[in-house]
């Protein structure tokens, strides 16, 4: 059970603690990553970015911004240097290639690469793995049971299953696929989900480690009319099956582009590609909020992105270490400068939650307070307490200023346990599913509160009669999508 608490009290405290205007409207923006040093990828279009828990990675893609060759060199980015790792056409490499399935396995650290078309105009149904250890190519294509050749496919990490998963693309008869794969243990296996997507190509798969699934959206399937050829559905893989998420809108563009899972906002981000009002390529920017399933425009047709401009074929991913995206390259409309410009994508107010004090030891270990949902405007902030006595209550307190009360002070507990605020609001904590305390918060959508100080969050949680022990204090600052 989830209880939202009301936050009149609270709201007040935050309206007369922050400024009476905002000077901008906050939020997610692009801009240039700055003091970018090294071995800069040359401009490449046509395969998709990836990223490790640190790094980006650019592996191949078709030179320049328009004709141009299939590379197979690869770069990786920490967020400041850029590094070669092996240049085009370098001897134990996969065939040169773009249009291919390229993504990050986390259970194994290697980077995965899967067909594509080579510099014939061959497609390509091999697979191939890198070592950021050792720093070697290998190809570990199984001897049958492949899926089919294909260009304009995506791949993307499972955390249920610990596998690839492959999904669609345009095979070498021009057909658009709908066929899904599994990668795992070495071998291919093609499996048969419920409810599968239709077919398209040029769509994008998006691994979500905080929702345990794959996320499937856009791509476009020119068999069927014009008007409706771009895809808008969104589904998610779990289960070993696909399941559609109802969604009442619709983004801007959902091919040519590429997208990246923010795991801090929680949203999926597509910057320009082919818009579906017909500017190709466009400058508009849609997410996909993956708490409310609800597409938002944050840039439109008419006035686009002010730093990427209209863009589309480019490398992007969410490096989780870092907590930002990074957008490296690509195609621009007329034969444009070259974007060999880094750019990174968060929001100019991010939301954080920090531990301000530790908790102390109780029977079922040292309670642990957490904000699975960070405090964003106008979204529900939860907290969530772990590590408690199955037979216990907990309350929480809510305050903007610290303070130092043991709770022998009060006949609670021993002096080493230490409450660290000066509570100015308290509620009690229902368990949820889990049976951990859990609260829910409203946070309003005003971006006055964002100049606020922190909020201060810490557990008291009852081990018996006149008994207790405090959690951890979480010093939370609000953030602005």
């Amino acid at each position: 059970m989830r209880i939202i608490a009301p936050l009149s009290f609270l709201s007040l405290s935050l309206s007369l603690l922050c400024s009476t205007a905002a000077t901008q409207s906050p939020g997610a923006l692009w801009s240039l990553t700055p003091n970018v040093t090294g071995s800069v990828p040359t401009q490449r279009r046509e395969n998709p970015g990836t990223a490790s828990d640190t790094k980006l990675y650019v592996f191949g893609g078709r030179a320049g911004n328009s004709g141009g060759a299939p590379m197979n060199d690869l770069y990786e980015f920490d967020g400041k240097t850029w590094t070669q790792l092996s240049a085009n056409g370098a001897s134990g490499s996969p065939p040169q290639r773009d249009k291919a399935g390229v993504c990050w396995d986390f259970k194994r650290g290697k980077l995965i690469v899967f067909g594509g078309e080579d510099t014939s105009g061959t497609l390509l149904n091999d697979t191939w793995e890198f070592d950021p250890v050792t720093t070697a190519w290998k190809d570990i294509t199984p001897a049958s049971n492949n899926p089919s050749a294909r260009r304009w496919l995506s791949i993307a990490y499972d955390p249920t299953t610990g596998a690839v998963i492959l999904f669609g693309g345009l095979d070498a008869s021009s057909t658009h696929l709908a066929d899904t794969w599994m990668f795992n243990g070495g071998l291919w296996t093609q499996l048969t989900p419920t409810g599968a997507p239709s077919t398209r190509r040029q769509h994008h798969l998006v691994t979500r480690p905080d929702f345990g699934d794959v996320v499937l959206c856009g791509g476009q399937d020119t068999t069927i009319t014009t008007t409706a050829k771009f895809r808008t559905d969104v589904w998610r893989f779990v289960g070993l099956n696909w399941v559609q998420i109802a969604t009442t809108t619709s983004p801007a563009a959902t091919v040519a582009n590429d997208a990246a899972y923010d795991e801090i906002r929680r949203r999926i981000v597509l910057t320009g590609g082919n818009s579906i009002a017909g500017v190709q390529p466009t400058g508009e920017i849609s997410e996909f909020d993956c708490v409310d399933n609800a597409w938002v425009i944050r840039r439109g047709p008419t006035a686009p992105d002010p730093v990427i401009g209209r863009i589309s074929r480019y490398f992007t991913a969410f490096v989780p270490a870092l907590g930002k995206i990074y957008k490296i390259s690509g195609q621009v409309p007329n034969g444009g400068a070259s974007p060999t410009t880094t750019c990174e994508y968060q929001t100019d107010a991010l939301s954080t939650a920090t531990a301000g004090s530790v908790g102390c030891v109780g029977s079922a270990g040292t309670p642990e307070l957490v904000a699975p949902d960070l405090a964003w405007l106008g979204r529900t902030m939860v907290l969530e307490v772990r590590n408690t006595p199955a037979t216990s209550s907990t309350l929480l307190g809510f305050s903007f200023t610290t303070s130092s009360i043991p709770l022998s002070l009060l006949g609670l507990g021993p002096a080493s346990c230490v409450l660290t605020l000066n509570p100015l609001l308290v509620f009690g904590a229902p368990k949820n599913t889990n049976g951990n305390p859990e609260l829910s918060i409203a946070i309003p959508n005003d971006p006055n509160a964002l100049s606020a100080p922190p909020l201060l969050v810490q557990g008291l949680v009852s081990t018996g009669p006149n008994a207790a022990i405090v959690s951890n204090r979480l010093d939370v600052k609000l953030g602005a999508l």
